[in-house]
């Protein structure tokens, strides 16, 4: 494991000194910096299935179609660049920050917001922490902490293209001004394959729990403690795996309506399998761009229970969580284990319609264009 995480670091540092020039090989007048995720060009006969690497290689190809020569970079890149050649600088990260401070860039900025304002993010993460710790008596570290604000990127850009729905942007209308464009996160290549053949007597008493790191931010916890105390409902959790966590509700995860499968590929027949026993997936999270576990969950049919905060409108395709006590997320479970098997299969085919045609990679192109091409007028 520690050669991994070693390997991981060495690998990582590489891909924060490279820069890639003019991807596109054009000859245009304009140049554009991107500062995102660099992986997707160093490695391009790689098909990951996270839906941001094909969504990197759209945004740069959008560039280029609006004649832009493109260069690509890490947004943690650390060495010295030359601002004065570019005329737009997109994304975000120190490089994109460290561009306000330098006399020699003059030209324009769009800051990409991939998830809520880190003012807000960080704040709901610590305040979920000290809600267990009032509970358990126990401190978690912190996992999705961001310890760099970049306030210029967020205050002083001239757009921000915001991933989420109004309520993400809603985090960031109190520092800027301007107009924000809303995108759609996309599922990249995930296969839409939402299962008609399920016993709804026995799924509508089973719920996914689906997220990677973060677990406390992401509310397993709350969903563990309500499961506890109902054991005639079942929670099956895919996800991390958090030493200091498991150890507070190692007790829980005991009971025998707790099931935990570790981090699955979404794609495998395992996770298929999961997915065909449940009719809901839950997810109290606290601070989300756009939940790409609730958009996983709804295209394969899900009912998602969700708190606003993850980005989509929970309260048109679902149940919305709209108070996080264990006592509240405890009668929403009770409430919908007993809807009638009719009214289930209609808000799985509205929760799955929703997604099929709002969150594709060709949706997320569509408007990621729309909005350049908005921007570009705007100029």
């Amino acid at each position: 494991m520690l050669i991994i995480k070693n390997f991981y670091n060495i690998y990582n540092r590489v891909l924060k000194k490279q820069i890639k020039k003019n991807i596109f090989k054009t000859k245009y007048k304009k140049n554009v910096l991107i500062s995102y995720i660099i992986d997707p060009f160093i490695n391009k006969e790689k098909n990951i299935k996270h839906s941001n690497w094909k969504e990197s290689r759209i945004i740069a190809k959008l560039f280029s179609n609006h004649e832009y020569n493109v260069d690509v970079v890490h947004y943690d890149y650390f060495k010295k660049i030359n601002y004065s050649k570019y005329d737009l600088i997109f994304g975000f990260g120190d490089l994109y920050e460290k561009s306000f401070y330098v006399e020699d860039f003059k030209g324009k900025r769009i800051y990409y917001a991939t998830g809520a304002h880190v003012n807000f993010q960080n704040n709901a993460e610590l305040l979920r922490l000290l809600n267990l710790k009032k509970r358990k008596n126990k401190t978690l570290r912190p996992r999705r902490i961001v310890e760099k604000n970049w306030s210029c990127s967020t205050v002083l850009s001239d757009a921000i293209f915001c991933i989420g729905n109004d309520w993400t942007i809603s985090t960031y209308s109190n520092y800027f001004k301007e107009r924000i464009m809303k995108i759609p996160v996309s599922l990249g290549d995930f296969s839409f394959e939402k299962i008609e053949k399920k016993d709804i007597g026995t799924a509508k008493k089973n719920f996914l729990w689906l997220g990677s790191t973060g677990l406390v931010h992401k509310g397993l916890d709350l969903c563990i403690e309500a499961f506890s105390k109902t054991k005639d409902l079942n929670l099956h959790i895919c996800g991390a795996f958090e030493e200091d966590f498991f150890e507070v509700y190692k007790n829980e995860l005991k009971k025998e309506n707790i099931n935990y499968y570790g981090f699955l590929d979404i794609n495998s027949s395992k996770f298929k399998e999961i997915i065909s026993k449940c009719s809901y997936l839950i997810y109290p999270t606290s601070s989300e761009g756009q939940a790409g576990s609730v958009i996983i969950a709804m295209a394969n049919g899900l009912i998602p229970i969700a708190t606003k905060e993850c980005g989509i409108d929970i309260d048109k395709y679902g149940i919305l969580i709209d108070d996080i006590s264990i006592n509240k997320i405890i009668e929403i479970i009770k409430n919908v284990s007993i809807y009638s098997e009719k009214k289930i299969e209609k808000m799985s085919s509205l929760s799955y319609d929703y997604i099929k045609n709002n969150h594709t990679i060709e949706k997320f192109e569509k408007i990621f264009d729309e909005s350049l091409k908005y921007f570009f007028k705007e100029e």
